[in-house]
């Protein structure tokens, strides 16, 4: 019962995100990875299972706290970067009680990584039902995780080269 109705509330939470978000032009024209450089591909994630849907959901992504893009569902971005480490984050647009877990990631010169923005359930709310999610000073988390595209389909959406230096 505590775990149906924690459901029902971060269903409740993100309904206003749950709609199908409008479809983008696709980029074209991506170059060839420059000499010297490391790329990024992100791509919506998953919550509980679920493949997010919309930017809403899957929000702005930052890199050393400069926005490089944002995805939903079956869409990607590619972000060009130079050698080094970096602090990585997403989050939603509309961060009502989310957590946004920072990462550092480090690129070699020449390296290709996927990623992917999830969200997972935070906080006593999902023990302890309505009570417990009104008692949680968070009922998400918003992290990039490491893995491969799951949609070969996917439209690349937008491509950046970062011109921050990394924090090494």
């Amino acid at each position: 019962m505590n775990r149906t109705l924690s459901a029902v509330v971060i269903a409740l939470i993100m309904t206003g995100c749950a709609s199908r978000p409008a479809t983008r032009a696709e980029y074209v024209g991506l170059p060839p990875l420059a000499n010297g450089w490391s790329r990024m591909y992100v791509s919506a994630g998953i919550m509980s299972g679920v493949k997010l849907w919309s930017v809403h959901q899957v929000g702005p992504v930052f890199i050393n706290n400069q926005h490089v893009g944002a995805t939903a569902k079956d869409e990607h971005f590619a972000v060009d970067l130079l050698p080094g480490t970096y602090e990585a984050y997403c989050t939603p647009e509309q961060p009502y009680r989310n957590f946004i877990d920072k990462r550092q990631l480090t690129f070699k010169a020449g390296e290709t990584r996927y990623f992917a923005c999830d969200m997972a359930p935070k906080g006593v709310g999902m023990y302890f039902g309505l009570i417990g999610a009104l008692a949680s000073e968070y009922l998400t988390n918003t992290y990039l995780e490491e893995r491969p595209m799951d949609n070969p389909n996917s439209k690349l959406v937008s491509y950046k080269k970062l011109q921050v230096i990394s924090s090494e």
